[in-house]
């Protein structure tokens, strides 16, 4: 699949606050999704997510590469 339509229904889970199911996307396809569009899934994530699953995307973000002081 193409790297904007991982994209797409990122932000379309986002609009709608499916924050488990965009987590699942990040997860999956976390190599193809740019890091403005990371940027944005975590900081959601962060303000309203499920407060057990924010250790789940910290480590899936450890492990595709990305550190925290990236996306200031």
């Amino acid at each position: 699949m193409c790297k904007s339509l991982h994209e797409r229904i990122l932000h379309t889970l986002l609009a709608g606050q499916l924050l488990k199911d965009a987590y699942v996307v990040v997860k999956d396809n976390a190599t193809f999704i740019s890091r403005p569009a990371t940027k944005k899934f975590v900081s959601e994530f962060m303000k309203s997510g499920n407060i057990n699953l924010i250790n789940d995307v910290l480590k899936t973000l450890h492990d595709c590469g990305y550190k925290l002081d990236q996306f200031e």
